[in-house]
């Protein structure tokens, strides 16, 4: 549309056209397409929608390049090193959750002003620290795991409930395929972010761990008090 005639007279883009008007639509091949004033103008949801989808098709380029720069920008003012959140990965999880093909569409979403960039950052980020703790937590564990394996862990009580000595009092609970008793020979798995399983040495899931899996166990024995304890309730049930 390159203008319109109301009743055989050229009017403004904006005049607001009443009841029994006449409306003729002026078009050239020549036209660039609409102008993001009309946005302002239109009043129907689809003419909004068309309108916007012209300018994402036509300018994908430009909104992709402008979606970096904002990105970058973001992270710049958030301290946030951009190459460390960049991962295909990542992005991944981004386009699954904003309905995205493809990266350069993110961009260009961003570029548009259809997503906001922070949205986008923080997610990304998100994914990078789950990802980055998890490693550090692990690694950290196997250190211990090798430190802590020259002399066996004691199985105690405290206030916070059962704890493990001998590796920063990490929390401990009963495997229930197993359900070790006092007086059972047990064995600590040091599981991934849920603290120490205890099993007895004899569990059918502890005989099967694959060689890798191996890594993660750890000598352990009941602590006095809780011997004790436990022999004095058999022998209370006697």
């Amino acid at each position: 549309m390159v203008g319109a005639r109301v009743n055989g007279k050229l009017v403004n883009i904006d005049y607001k056209i009443q009841n029994g008007d006449r409306i003729e639509i002026l078009t050239s091949q020549n036209s660039k397409g609409p102008s993001r004033d009309w946005l302002n103008i239109v009043k129907s949801t689809q003419a909004k929608n068309k309108i916007n989808q012209w300018f994402k098709k036509e300018f994908k380029e430009d909104n992709i390049i402008r979606g970096k720069e904002l990105i970058v920008s973001y992270c710049r003012g958030k301290s946030i090193n951009l190459q460390n959140i960049l991962k295909p990965k990542y992005q991944q999880v981004v386009q699954k959750k904003y309905g995205f093909r493809d990266w350069d569409a993110v961009l260009a979403a961003i570029g548009h002003g259809g997503l906001k960039e922070g949205q986008v950052v923080n997610r990304l980020f998100e994914e990078y620290e789950k990802e980055h703790k998890k490693e550090i937590t692990d690694e950290t564990i196997l250190e211990r795991i090798s430190e802590a394996n020259s002399q066996k862990v004691h199985i105690a009580k405290s206030k916070s409930g059962i704890v493990v000595k001998g590796i920063n009092d990490m929390a401990v609970r009963f495997s229930k395929c197993c359900n070790p008793v006092p007086g059972d020979e047990i064995v600590g798995f040091v599981t991934r972010g849920r603290g120490m399983s205890i099993h007895r040495t004899d569990c059918i899931n502890m005989l099967h761990l694959s060689d890798v899996e191996r890594a993660r166990l750890i000598d352990a024995e009941w602590g006095r008090y809780v011997r004790d304890r436990g022999r004095r309730k058999i022998s209370g049930r006697a």
